[in-house]
């Protein structure tokens, strides 16, 4: 009675650990979603910000003036900064010193002209593709289409990234959860049971784990043991009380356990890599960063506006954004914890 007890609270164990791990993966990806919204809208008003920057720079130069006055400049600088680290835009000056913004072919900022982006969703679930239209013609005009993650950068392209690898790693936890499930239940033709109660009676187990609903399509959030109690394990192959434990599902058992636990080191292995290469790219977008700063306050000379902003298009290159990051290692985390 002991060993079955142990068994059937090992099974509720792991089922817990597997469904509350795919939460965290999926609560992780909930906010990447929330913060696609956030980042498109904001980069929205930043660029009709920026555009209206462009227009007073405009309107300086027709009253005589000979360049627009440095707080027009430093404005059109922050903003196109801004946008750089939000859609990973790349910033541009025009002859007349107005901002022109582009990312992968589409122009975000042309002058005083400024276009709008919209997140695809894909039955309320953003698919990471924004599209470009203009606001003055609605949002059925499109000008063009970019993926985050790829095409698009910044911290849109970080939280597209990350959605979709935490979606694959979702999937790879489904698989794990039916492998689970196909290797704890009797083959076919063959019927495992419980041991016999003080009556003599038994129950045939169809099946140690089971999937329930599929939670957002997601296998592993509703993983759960059958196995509520010592007295429905599966434990004979007879009605005698006195009848051995049922080999044949602990050989079953026994056969799967290496190739559940490659599964699982697999899977593990996976999440840790893409989470290395993560920081590895954090650690070397912020020493691009920081160097070049540096090498902006350093820039001297009568071409200080030309030189400030070629060192400004080429750090909005290597910018990243650490809310993502942040938001995959307290997952990370919370995966080490779960697994020891």
């Amino acid at each position: 009675m002991t060993v079955r007890a142990a068994f059937a609270t090992t099974s509720r164990e792991t089922a817990d650990r597997i469904r509350s791990l795919a939460e965290v993966i999926q609560e992780t990806r909930n906010q990447a979603h929330l913060e696609m919204d956030r980042v498109v809208q904001e980069a929205n008003e930043k660029s009709e910000a920026l555009a209206r920057v462009n227009m007073l720079i405009q309107g300086s130069s027709a009253f005589g003036k000979p360049t627009p006055s440095a707080d027009l400049l430093d404005e059109r600088d922050r903003l196109a900064s801004q946008l750089a680290d939000l859609v990973g835009a790349r910033a541009y000056v025009s002859d007349k010193g107005q901002a022109v913004l582009r990312f992968d072919g589409l122009t975000l900022v042309d002058g005083v002209q400024s276009f709008k982006l919209k997140v695809e969703k894909n039955e309320g679930i953003p698919t990471g593709i924004v599209t470009l239209t203009r606001s003055d013609l609605g949002d059925d005009t499109i000008f063009g289409a970019a993926k985050g993650g790829g095409d698009v950068l910044g911290q849109f392209g970080g939280l597209t990234r990350y959605a979709d690898g935490a979606l694959t790693w979702l999937k790879k936890l489904d698989q794990l959860a039916e492998r689970i499930v196909s290797v704890t239940s009797p083959p076919a033709g063959e019927t495992w049971t419980t041991k016999p109660d003080a009556q003599g009676a038994t129950t045939e187990v169809a099946a140690m784990f089971a999937i329930g609903t599929n939670l957002d399509g997601q296998k592993a959030l509703s993983l759960k043991s059958l196995l509520d109690g010592a007295d429905k394990v599966p434990w004979a192959d007879s009605v005698s009380s006195s009848s051995p434990p049922h080999q044949s599902m602990f050989i079953a058992l026994a056969d799967q356990r290496t190739p559940i636990l490659q599964a699982w080191a697999s899977w593990a292995t996976d999440v840790s890599s893409d989470m290395s290469n993560w920081r590895a790219e954090e650690a070397s977008f912020t020493a691009v960063d920081k160097a070049l700063n540096e090498q902006l306050q350093q820039v001297s000379g009568v071409d200080l506006d030309e030189e400030a902003t070629n060192l400004l298009r080429f750090q909005q290159l290597y910018q990243a954004n650490s809310s993502v990051m942040q938001a995959a290692m307290k997952m990370f985390d919370i995966l080490i914890g779960i697994s020891r």
